[in-house]
């Protein structure tokens, strides 16, 4: 592979754990960005700084209070090839592997998330109230939130 300092772009996962006022369960996304850099430092700044950016505080539809914290960075991989269509772009690689273990790495097309609809979780309420009044504005149920 080559080294980082050929690279323009990198995935960083940035960790943000959502806390919601009275709630004692948090919700975590790590949340996968792309990032233009010249070098892994320079990725390593601004993947900090947009965890950084999407701290927050506010108040959910149930009047709670939301805070978002950045945690840190969980990944910083260097992209090594060109951005276009088909590149490969990331991988993963396991020795001795069964058959019946290779098998089990492939999914069929209905099995594939893009494909399944979205489950439904019992989740803490951290959506801004702000969001919540535009989807009822065009006539999303505010009880379907969960």
């Amino acid at each position: 592979m080559a080294p980082t300092s050929t690279c323009e772009w990198f995935f960083a996962d940035i960790v943000l754990e959502i806390r919601v006022e009275d709630e004692p369960r948090n919700v975590v996304h790590i949340n996968t960005h792309l990032v233009k850099a010249n070098c892994a430092e320079e990725a390593f700044g601004k993947a900090r700084q947009i965890g950084a950016e999407n701290e927050d505080e506010y108040e959910n539809s149930s009047g709670k209070k939301v805070t978002v914290r950045f945690r840190g960075l969980g990944k910083l991989l260097p992209i090594y090839e060109k951005l276009e269509d088909g590149a490969d772009i990331w991988f993963k690689e396991r020795i001795g592997l069964s058959d019946s273990e290779v098998a089990s790495l492939v999914l069929n097309r209905r099995n594939l998330s893009v494909f399944k609809p979205r489950e439904k979780v019992d989740v803490p309420d951290y959506v801004p109230a702000r969001i919540w009044r535009k989807l009822e504005d065009i006539g999303f149920p505010q009880k379907e939130k969960h």
